[in-house]
């Protein structure tokens, strides 16, 4: 069970479910870098121990996050150039 749900490494089990959690509108500009650095902090631990499992959830976290994160930063920029712009 533990090669599917990789208890032994709760960085890349939260990297996981932040990225998945990201794809939710307005949320992925939280969940998103956070998706990220845990996904990084998950994958080192399982570099430094590969018993430890969780590559898969890591690398779900740092796609996710990233994507998410930079989507829904320029988003926000892009609003904030827009409502400065409008004036």
């Amino acid at each position: 069970m533990a090669s599917l749900i990789p208890t032994n490494n709760g960085k890349a089990l939260a990297a996981y479910y932040c990225g998945i959690f990201s794809l939710i509108p307005c949320l992925g500009l939280a969940l998103g870098p956070a998706a990220f650095v845990l996904g990084l902090l998950g994958l080192k631990a399982y570099r430094a121990n590969p018993a430890v499992e969780g590559r898969t959830h890591s690398l779900v976290g740092v796609i996710l996050g990233g994507i998410t994160g930079v989507v829904n930063i320029g988003i926000a920029l892009f609003m904030l150039v827009g409502m400065f712009a409008s004036r």
